[in-house]
């Protein structure tokens, strides 16, 4: 009896694990949404639509002109497809497997394959197009036309413009009442929603909502209409059966876009003024939770092969696909971090170290972030590095590893900053000199450095020529020697250099800048080698006039010699160069013909404008021929002349005077007496542009 009541007390325990094991496998896992990590799109990203025939998330980016295709398998764009201008909306035709974008800027619909992700058609609808969906009952798409305040209807084989429907004022949003056959328009200029009949393609009703509807879903489980009013931070929801608005929601700030999850029953709009997602419950109809996406989230999208919500933000280029289901797998990525990593520095900061960081996961490529990052810098000493690996469900793995840097070894020298140098002095002590001289050293890491040098500095050096070494040493042992030569002479003369100069120069100047001078000095006496200096020095460019040059010699104990003083004269005696304009023959008109002489061509090699004169009367010239001289005279004075011949014939009517002359031009000075005294009639400035 007592082992069958154990037996019994086992059983029971053992019942009662064994039911509480079935009962605790059978609880469901609480739903929990949660935002993974964002897709990188084309520039604004606006509308969005599910290929669920293909599996792939379009997207509309309205500044590129382009549209990216998401796989929502791999969560990537795998590509990337031109359209027209500013593409808005986007509809799915499940019948015939096509995405139909609307080009806002173009006023055209582009129709793509989803097969083939290519644009197959491109068709031409209303003003500024902006929302898009697909009557599946029917076949068609309806394109709401803001700018004109109609609805295009395209029938999904012929790809053709088969109706135009008037609505409201700047119909938006667009969603099809897939119980009823009906399709509802957001008309964001006049707080209503149009309901068309999908049968026979009229406007059935017209319903008033709130500020600015903008998106438009349907709720195929409840059969109720959500629209989103931007305006007033609403969504207004509409019964399907009766078009009547039932409820209005209170979501975030500037609700836009608006989806339908098919699969849990609920709504999610984009608050585009708080970055955000508010999620509606299909039963309630109240908001059961916020989701903080990218910046300007605009629209929305349901993947109903995976049950996830994919929301375009406008304003960071990207889409954040929202996870709806709870996470299925909660183990954390595996982190690999290397070993502690031991590395020299380059430099006296540290060194750059560059390393490799892996990880996995359950589901897909973990984010990875290290601090400091690869690549960084690394200074002297032990750094941490902190690594962590995050999944796509959240779950987070962190490693660290060290960095030790170590000293850079130092086999480099000091350098002598100031050397000793080579010194040749006089004394008239013949037991020698007292000299003193610099020397100094540095290290790259220890900075400036004692240096010691023998024979010192102050020493008493004997006459004769004595090496110093100087010896620079570091802390790590390296050392840098320098050596210089004293030279010690015993002065033997106190008589002065004697300079011999030149007697003043003359030169002609070979510009407006004058012309280089050279000359040279000798001295004699004195002791040792004897340097003479000279101001200006010889090679100089002496300017036009006369300039004073002074020299000295001074010997290597001293002595100076006494000044010698000379002038250097840059004059300019060369007269500019003139040609005479060509030589002219006309016929003479009345009883003196004015004629255009034109401009002589003149250059000068100092005067970069000399005058011009001619000696042309003002009344013209006779019949016959005349001799113009040009005269051109530069600032110096020096001038040129040349002759230009105007010859004037009769007419025809006139008695016939050959009178013609060769084109002989000649050139003359103003020394020369046949044209002094001459009045000039033409007196000119020339500027050497001819």
């Amino acid at each position: 009896m007592h082992q069958n009541n154990k037996y019994t007390q086992w059983l029971l325990i053992t019942t009662i694990s064994i039911t509480l094991a079935i009962l605790s496998s059978a609880i469901p896992i609480a739903h929990a949404d949660y935002v993974t990590f964002p897709i990188k799109t084309g520039n604004a990203p606006n509308c969005v639509v599910f290929d669920s025939t293909n599996g792939n998330i379009y997207v509309a980016n309205s500044v590129s002109n382009t549209v990216s295709v998401i796989s929502v398998a791999s969560k990537t764009v795998i590509n990337t497809i031109t359209v027209g201008t500013n593409p808005y909306g986007v509809a799915f035709d499940s019948t015939n497997g096509n995405i139909y974008v609307a080009n806002t800027g173009a006023g055209t619909v582009s129709v793509i394959n989803g097969a083939s992700q290519t644009v197959i058609n491109t068709i031409t609808v209303g003003t500024n197009p902006y929302g898009v969906a697909f009557d599946s009952t029917n076949g068609n798409i309806y394109v709401a036309n803001t700018g004109a305040g109609t609805v295009s209807v395209i029938n999904g084989a012929s790809q053709t413009v088969i109706n135009t429907i008037t609505v409201g004022t700047n119909p938006y949003g667009v969603a099809f009442d897939s119980t009823n056959g009906n399709i509802y328009v957001a008309n964001t200029g006049d707080k209503t929603v149009s309901v068309i009949n999908g049968t026979s393609k009229t406007v059935a009703n017209t319903i008033t909502v709130g500020n600015y509807p903008y998106g438009v879903a349907f709720d195929s489980i409840k059969g109720n209409i959500y629209v989103a009013n931007t305006g007033d931070k609403t969504v207004s929801v509409i019964s399907g059966t009766s078009k009547n608005v039932t409820n209005t929601i209170t979501v975030g700030n500037s609700p836009n876009g608006v989806a339908f999850d098919s699969i849990k029953g609920n709504i999610y709009v984009s608050d585009s003024g708080d970055n955000a997602v508010s999620v509606i419950s299909g039963t309630s109809k109240t908001v059961t939770n916020t989701l903080p996406v990218g910046t300007n989230p605009y629209g929305v999208a349901f993947d109903s092969i995976n049950d996830n919500i994919y929301v375009a933000n406008t304003d960071d280029n990207t889409v954040s696909p929202i996870i709806t289901a709870a996470p299925s797998s909660t183990i954390l990525p595996v982190l690999t971090v290397p070993a502690d990593i031991a590395i020299n520095a380059t430099s006296v900061s540290g060194t750059v170290v560059a390393y490799t960081v892996n990880a996995t996961a359950s589901q897909g490529s973990p984010i990875i972030t290290c601090m400091p990052s690869s690549g960084s810098t690394f200074t002297v000493g032990t750094t941490t590095v902190s690594c962590t690996a995050k999944d796509m469900y959240g779950n987070v793995a962190t490693k660290s590893f060290k960095v030790i840097v170590k000293p850079m070894p130092d086999t480099i020298p000091p350098t002598f900053t100031v050397p000793p140098s080579d010194q040749v002095l006089f004394t008239m002590d013949p037991t020698g000199l007292v000299v003193s001289y610099s020397a100094t050293a540095t290290d790259r890491n220890n900075g400036i450095i004692p240096v010691t040098c023998t024979p010192p500095s102050g020493s008493q050096f004997p006459i004769g020529t004595t090496t110093v070494t100087c010896t620079a040493k570091d802390a790590s042992g390296n050392t840098a020697t320098a050596t210089a030569k004293i030279t010690v002479n015993l002065q033997i003369s106190t008589t002065l250099p004697v300079l011999s100069h030149p007697t003043n120069i003359t030169a002609e100047a070979t510009g407006h800048s004058g012309a280089v001078a050279t000359f040279t000095l000798t001295a004699t006496g004195g002791q040792g080698l004897t340097t003479v200096t000279c101001t200006p020095p010889s090679g100089s460019q002496f300017p036009i006039g006369t300039t004073t040059v002074t020299c000295t010699a001074n010997d290597q104990v001293g002595h100076i010699s006494l000044p010698g003083i000379f002038v250097v004269s840059i004059r300019d005696t060369t007269p500019p160069t003139i040609t005479a304009p060509p030589n002219i023959t006309v016929k003479k008109i009345g009883l003196y013909t004015t004629v255009n002489l034109g401009v002589p061509t003149v250059n000068d090699l100092v005067d970069p404008n000399p005058i011009i004169t001619n000696n042309a009367t003002s009344l013209g010239f006779s019949v016959g021929t005349t001799k113009v001289a040009w005269t051109a005279t530069d600032h110096s004075g020096n001038s040129a002349t040349v002759i230009q011949f105007v010859t004037i014939t009769l007419g025809n009517d006139d008695t016939s005077n050959d009178g013609s002359v060769s084109n002989k031009i000649s050139t003359y000075t103003s020394k020369d007496s046949e044209w002094s005294g001459e009045h000039h009639h033409y007196k000119h400035r020339y500027n050497g542009d001819g």
